[in-house]
């Protein structure tokens, strides 16, 4: 009884030795398709046969795949294209009744008809190859060759052959294979040449029966000898050998090899034959010397390509022309008017912008007075704390302040504490500076620097009258008795600090108004207008104190405009009274500024300027380097000294051996000015 197992093309070994070792039959048949993972590498297929002899199994494989079949074959298992005894209406049937030989014989009335045919397959069978086939691989002197074959045989070969309908594999019964006869090893019967020749089996591939007959002999290396060839070898000797086989399993019988029309060999000829017919006539091969003058012409060429291309685009010049310049200036009145969107050079207008800008500044100044402080309270700065809770406390004038030695001082004017502040996980108190006075004239109230209490909150609670407190930084001063001085605010002090901080007020306003305008624009003094600032003083005249603090705040009106647009018809009006063959350098302009006329009202200004710039020959460079283009040094001189306003010229030249001559690619040649100041 045998079992038949169809084998999935991504199948792994794994997988199939699994199911060999849970089959219980003698007999396994493998249906393999093309390109199947298991019978592309001989590793696999002789794990499998391993498998195999190890359980006591006969196995044979079935597969259309020709390079897969001689790998079969060099593994040393039976291998068959196809089993000619089932018809199609027979391989339709289920599962169950492919798996089994009894229960297929049932069903296949054909089968019992043809005994006799099958009896004679199977004597076929037997009859091929020798009992140590498949153990190793033996070398012979002799192959067997396939007797011929009966008119019986070859009409079972056509009845097989009507019973292929659009199948890839046909199944036959595999009840009748038994095990291959083993070759008689090496010395134990038949003679050994060393000829190194193996014994190829193929199957017809039209033919019934699937009978194995032996080929033509093939150079393939067998065993020990094919395993110490290399590695490139190995491929060369098994792929020859493949070709030689395809070739002679393709013409078995007197059939035609099935791919003779197809891939251009009609004949059937062999490709080393092809090769030689083709090389009589001369139509594929190219002579030695031929190729060798080819070869040499064709370096020649491409070195004489890269020479006249080295020569036009490697090259590389720069020219450098020295030309003299003049000064030349101009005195204009410049119209600024917001109106104008853009410079108007005919109407020598420029587009002008009025801004106003409101800032204010303060700062302290020293007092310099001296006052008598006969009768004066001490005054002095305190900082108030709320570490309380987070609400302002508000506290009135005349708040009493306590210090540590019992020293009352008083609010001078109202202020409100802010409440606790939470800043991350940390709560920070309220802070405030305020202005305190004695609460009684004399000398003794000019106390140091220390704490204070807030007697009013001790009736609140001791935490709220703990919680609010107050520090001073300085010692109170301003306290005296009869005869006494001390530093006080001058009307002087007072002047000169609204003086110097006008100026200073003026400078940042300016400075505000160029942040505000963009940064190429001018703001000039005569284009300002200052409204009446309001001053803010801390201190009247002749208080008590050694510093004052001052601040002043107005508004301010500017008309400003871009420089660079003022340059440019600067520029315009120079060249227009030149000779109109003159170029200015406007990098070299210089401007200078009189008295502007402003209106306000509207944001128009007019600009009295003087402009002075440097001037050159108005050269056409593009010109001038198309006429140069090519020309050798000697050349180059002689039509450059046609320019009058050429003082000077030098080349350089990249790489430096071509210094004899310009480039005559334009992109190569580049002319730079060189102006010479007089």
């Amino acid at each position: 009884m045998h079992q038949t197992f169809y084998i999935d093309i991504d199948e792994e070994i794994t997988s199939i030795v699994e199911r060999l070792r849970k089959s219980r039959v003698e007999e396994i048949i493998m249906v393999v398709p093309k390109r199947a993972l298991l019978i592309q590498s001989i590793i696999n297929l002789r794990v499998l046969k391993k498998e195999a002899e190890a359980i006591g199994l006969q196995l044979m494989i079935v597969t259309q795949d020709k390079l897969g079949k001689l790998l079969i074959e060099k593994a040393g298992i039976l291998v068959q294209q196809k089993l000619d005894d089932v018809s199609d209406e027979e391989m339709l049937l289920g599962a169950e009744g492919v798996e089994t030989g009894s229960e297929l014989k049932k069903n296949v009335p054909e089968i019992s008809e043809n005994i006799e045919d099958k009896k004679r397959i199977k004597k076929k069978i037997e009859g091929i190859g020798s009992d140590n086939y498949f153990i190793g691989e033996p070398e012979v002197s002799e192959i067997s060759r396939e007797p011929e074959r009966s008119p019986v045989d070859k009409l079972e070969n056509e009845r097989g052959r009507e019973r292929i309908v659009n199948r890839e594999l046909v199944l036959g019964t595999g009840n009748d294979i038994k095990r291959a006869p083993r070759a008689p090893e090496p010395g134990k019967g038949e003679k050994i040449s060393g000829g190194a020749l193996r014994r190829v089996m193929a199957m017809d591939v039209f033919g019934g029966g699937g009978a194995q007959r032996p080929l033509a002999e093939t150079q393939i290396p067998a065993g020990r000898e094919f395993a110490s060839l290399p590695e490139d070898k190995k491929i060369e000797s098994f792929f020859s050998g493949a070709q030689s086989r395809n070739h002679a399993d393709s013409a078995v019988d007197g059939y035609p090899a099935p791919w003779g029309g197809v891939f251009g060999n009609p004949e059937g000829k062999p490709m080393s034959v092809r090769k030689k017919e083709k090389n009589i006539f001369g139509s594929e091969k190219i002579s030695g010397s031929f190729r060798r003058f080819f070869l040499i012409f064709g370096m020649i060429f491409i070195l004489a390509l890269l020479a006249v291309a080295g020569y036009f685009f490697v090259p590389k010049a720069t020219v450098s022309l020295s030309v003299k310049e003049k000064t030349k200036s101009v005195d204009t009145i410049i119209k600024g008017d917001p109106g104008y969107p853009e410079v108007d050079y005919e109407k020598e207008t420029i587009p002008s912008k009025l801004l106003a800008v409101e800032h204010e500044i303060s700062k302290k100044y020293g007092s310099s007075g001296k006052s008598s402080v006969s009768g004066q309270k001490a005054r002095g700065t305190i900082t108030i704390y709320n570490e309380f809770g987070s609400s302002p406390q508000p506290l009135v004038a005349t708040t009493r302040f306590v210090s540590e030695d019992g020293k009352i001082f008083r609010l001078t004017a109202g202020v409100t504490v802010p409440g606790t502040a939470k800043v991350g996980e940390e709560t920070k108190p309220g802070v405030i500076e305020a202005e305190v006075a004695a609460d009684e004239a004399g000398k003794e109230y000019n106390i140091s620097a220390g704490r204070f209490s807030i007697p009013g909150f001790k009736d609140s609670g001791a935490d709220k009258y703990s919680k609010f407190y107050a520090v001073s930084i300085k010692a109170m001063s301003g306290g005296g008795g009869d005869g006494q001085e001390a530093r006080s605010v001058s009307q002087a002090d007072i002047d000169n600090a609204k003086k110097e901080i006008l100026a200073e007020f003026n400078g940042a306003l300016k400075q505000k108004i160029k942040e505000d305008a963009g940064q190429d624009a001018v703001v000039l003094d005569d284009a300002l207008f200052i409204e009446e600032p309001v001053y803010k003083i801390s201190n009247s005249a002749g208080e008590v104190t050694d510093n004052f603090e001052i601040s002043i705040r107005s508004k301010v009106q500017a008309i400003i405009f871009k420089e660079s647009d003022l340059k440019n018809i600067v520029n315009h009006l120079i060249e227009k009274t030149g000779d109109g063959e003159s170029k200015i350098n406007i990098n070299s302009m210089k401007l200078t500024y009189g008295k502007s006329s402003p209106d306000f009202k509207v944001g128009s200004l007019d600009i009295k300027v003087g402009g002075a710039g440097e001037i050159s020959a108005n050269m056409n460079l593009d010109n001038l380097k198309k006429n140069i283009l090519g020309k050798n040094n000697i050349e180059l001189e002689e039509h450059l000294s046609t320019y009058p306003d050429i003082e000077k010229v030098e080349v350089l030249y990249w790489p430096t051996f071509f210094s004899s001559r310009i480039p005559s690619y334009g992109r190569r040649v580049e002319v730079v000015l060189d102006p010479v100041r007089n």
